[in-house]
């Protein structure tokens, strides 16, 4: 699964990517959505986009998280998104079953149980 995380806070995004590469999912790291939308547009056309972005939703520049989302499941509609942000996210705002939201602070806990989650809907997907 290839795990694209965008998180402004780079303590937050350093930690973060330890985690996932603990978890045995290794992450490309951007620090704002105009980032990985710069990046990730090379990907276009490729068979094999992510699999999954881990966005906080108030990032730095123009592009938020749900936006970053929006835009990147033009190209890979089977994008999963676990946002991430300190305020609770409503349910509402989760337009896809292949949504999950975090509040930080979280546990490894509660993102390695979001990560299950959506790994087995891809696999129920997949078979």
């Amino acid at each position: 699964m290839s795990v694209i995380l965008v998180e402004d806070d780079p303590m937050l995004r350093l930690v973060l990517a330890d985690i996932l590469a603990d978890l045995g999912r290794p992450a490309v790291c951007y620090e704002t959505a105009d980032a990985a939308l710069r990046a990730e547009i090379t990907q276009i056309g490729h068979a094999d986009g992510p699999a999954l972005l881990i966005t906080d939703i108030r990032l730095g520049g123009l592009v938020d998280g749900f936006a970053l989302a929006a835009r990147m499941r033009r190209q890979w509609p089977d994008l999963a998104v676990i946002y991430i942000s300190g305020v609770p996210v409503s349910p509402a705002l989760l337009t896809s079953p292949r949504d999950r939201a975090l509040c930080k602070p979280f546990s490894m806990d509660a993102l390695k149980t979001a990560l299950d989650q959506l790994a087995a809907q891809a696999a129920c997907r997949a078979a």
